[in-house]
């Protein structure tokens, strides 16, 4: 199992009985894939990503579509503001100063934003 890889996530995802299982699979290996630095477990009762603190939380309260909420750690941070982050592709959806949402639909709409996903992470996890 890669360093990256958290056995509570393993354990996480086997019990889970989400309707897009297997794409949300593929969507935390493009997380974990986007950098070296990106780290996940099990915070909030919930899937999570971490890098210097927590950056990412899968929403697993939605079961007709994946949602990953990204912040900017598990305190608000000062001066943490969304509009700083690169989303050229337009995947976020703003929730307020400090989070946003990403959503995926289904398998196909995931293969269609796996690199903008992979650049988004990168510039997200700058800032965290």
């Amino acid at each position: 199992m890669s360093l990256q890889k958290d056995r509570e996530v393993e354990k996480f995802l086997a019990e889970s009985d989400h309707h897009l299982k297997e794409e949300l699979r593929s969507l935390r290996k493009m997380i974990l894939d986007s950098s070296l630095d990106i780290r996940e477990g099990i915070k909030w009762n919930s899937m999570s990503f971490q890098t210097s603190d927590w950056f990412a939380t899968f929403n697993q309260r939605e079961t007709k579509r994946i949602e990953i909420v990204l912040h900017f750690g598990a305190k608000k941070k000062e001066g943490a503001d969304v509009d700083t982050i690169a989303d050229p592709a337009g995947l976020l959806k703003k929730l307020a100063k400090d989070r946003c949402m990403l959503t995926i639909v289904d398998a196909e709409d995931l293969r269609a934003k796996e690199g903008a996903i992979k650049e988004l992470m990168r510039e997200w996890i700058r800032f965290v």
